[in-house]
C-alpha cells in the first residue's frame, strides 16, 4: 500500500513538474516588503495581456501611529505623550511594457510603465501634553498623482517573484478642514496657524518625489 502510495505521489508530482515546465505563468499576486513592518500593508495582481504588456492593480492599507515626532514638532522633547495615528487607504493602476527578447517575456524582465494612484487618509492628533488636551483634532486628506517606473521582475522556478522598481513620481495632496475637539479653546481660537503647526498639519498642494519599492509573491 505504501509504495502505490509513493508511487501515486511520484507520477503526481513529476505531472506538475512537467505541466509547469511547459506552461509559462501569466499572473502574478505580490505583496510590498519591507512596508508591512512599517503600518502599511500594500497587495498587486498583475496580469500578463500579451508578450510584451500586462496591466497591474495595486491597492494599500495604512494604519500608522506616530508617537515619536516624526510628523509633528517636538524640538525639545517635551511632548512625548502626544500621538498622530493615520488611517487610509491607497488605489494605484499600472501599465506595464517589457523589454523581452527570445528568453523572456511578460510578466518577467526588464520593464518600464506609468501608474496612477489615488489615497484618502483619516488623520486623528491625541494631545497629552497642554493641560487642557485644547489641540485633540481630527482631519483628513486625499492624494492623486502618477508617474513612470523601470524596474526588474524575476520569476524563480517559474513561482517564486521578485519584483524591484524606481521612479519620478508627483502627488497632489488636497486637506480637508481640521475638525477640532474643543473650537473654543484659546490657543486654538487665537492663533489657529500655530495650531495647526503644533499638530503637524501637512501641506496642500504638489509634491515631486522618488517611488522605490520592492515586492514578493508568488506566480500562476
Amino acid at each position: 500500500m505504501k509504495k502505490n502510495l509513493l508511487t501515486l505521489s511520484l507520477l503526481f508530482f513529476m505531472g506538475v513538474t512537467s505541466f509547469a515546465q511547459k506552461v509559462d505563468p501569466k499572473n502574478v499576486i505580490k505583496i510590498g516588503f519591507p512596508v508591512v513592518f512599517l503600518g502599511s500593508v500594500n497587495l498587486a495582481f498583475e496580469r500578463a495581456i500579451n508578450e510584451k504588456v500586462s496591466f497591474q492593480i495595486a491597492g494599500g492599507y495604512r494604519h500608522l501611529v506616530d508617537d515619536y515626532g516624526f510628523t509633528w514638532p517636538d524640538a525639545d522633547n517635551t511632548r512625548g505623550d502626544d500621538s498622530k495615528i493615520y488611517t487610509g487607504y491607497t488605489v494605484v493602476p499600472e501599465l506595464k511594457y517589457y523589454l523581452t527578447n527570445s528568453t523572456w517575456s511578460a510578466p518577467k524582465g526588464f520593464y518600464i510603465s506609468a501608474f496612477g494612484r489615488y489615497g484618502k487618509y483619516d488623520v486623528e492628533f491625541q494631545d497629552n501634553t497642554s493641560t487642557n488636551n485644547d489641540y485633540n483634532a481630527k482631519y483628513s486628506y486625499t492624494e492623486s498623482g502618477g508617474g513612470v517606473l523601470g524596474g526588474f521582475q524575476f520569476i524563480v522556478a517559474k513561482v517564486l517573484v521578485m519584483d524591484f522598481y524606481i521612479g519620478p513620481q508627483f502627488k497632489r495632496r488636497t486637506l480637508q478642514p481640521i475638525i477640532w475637539e474643543t473650537p473654543g479653546a484659546i490657543p486654538v481660537k487665537s492663533n489657529p496657524k500655530n495650531a495647526s503647526n503644533y499638530i503637524g498639519l501637512e501641506k496642500n498642494g504638489q509634491r515631486p518625489g522618488i517611488r522605490i519599492g520592492f515586492n514578493i509573491g508568488f506566480a500562476f
